[in-house]
């Protein structure tokens, strides 16, 4: 069962059947995360900074749906909270992965780790089907705190309307962004164009891309959105 640095597989399945076969002895990571999918569940890769999870471990979970990008538990008591590193990784390869968060709190000094992150989901209803459905469509994004009204999105630009912010950034799968920049901004247009002023050397095409809206410390971040999929 072990991951490239010998520790337990950590697999978040939502959704899962309440009468899902435990693993058995000799069943890897990838397995049991292949079996879950097969059986319905939403499959993400958790908190893979705390995990050390290398791109190699990455690889092998070819059932997952998504990467935990942000573990509030894991930020607030070691610092190892962000999963972007992975993420970002597996989408230049291709992998069509989504981004969630998790708060993850253990309560273990109050709730210092506690309330920190949300995966805020555009459903038609509460029902757990319903939210199981609007998971594995994409229909969500991540959040500390921020919210994300509406997102308008072409071959040329995009527009966020969202809760004041102090930057909108396009961030793509190159070395290079876009950002506005200001206090308290709720409505911004930008141009993926613009990504190639910042860039060191010529980049290569854009094939994916996602927004972050910062809010001081806190942030909010869509899944990455594939240019190839855009009308």
């Amino acid at each position: 069962m072990a991951t490239s640095a010998g520790e337990y597989w950590h697999i978040v399945a939502t959704g899962l059947p309440l009468d899902f076969p435990p693993a058995e002895p000799d069943e890897t990571g990838p397995m049991l995360a292949a079996r879950a999918r097969e059986a319905g569940a939403f499959v993400t890769m958790a908190h893979p900074s705390w995990s050390q999870l290398t791109i190699e471990d990455g690889r092998s979970l070819a059932a997952a749906h998504a990467v935990e990008v942000y573990n509030h538990t894991c930020a607030v008591l070691t610092d190892r909270g962000d999963g972007f590193y992975l993420l970002d990784q597996l989408c230049n390869e291709d992998r069509r992965l989504m981004a969630v968060v998790g708060d993850d709190a253990h309560f273990h000094s109050g709730d210092l780790d506690a309330f920190g992150a949300y995966v805020m989901v555009k459903s038609e209803s509460l029902d757990p089907e319903a939210l199981l459905g609007a998971l594995k469509a994409g229909k969500f994004y991540s959040s500390q705190g921020p919210r994300i009204h509406n997102i308008e999105i072409t071959r040329k630009d995009v527009r966020v309307e969202c809760t004041p912010a102090n930057t909108i950034a396009v961030v793509t799968g190159a070395s290079a962004a876009v950002s506005r920049v200001g206090r308290g901004l709720t409505d911004v247009t930008i141009e993926y164009a613009e990504a190639r002023k910042w860039a060191w050397s010529e980049l290569p095409p854009i094939k994916w891309f996602r927004i972050v809206v910062i809010d001081g410390a806190r942030r909010a971040w869509t899944n990455p959105i594939w240019v190839d999929s855009l009308n």
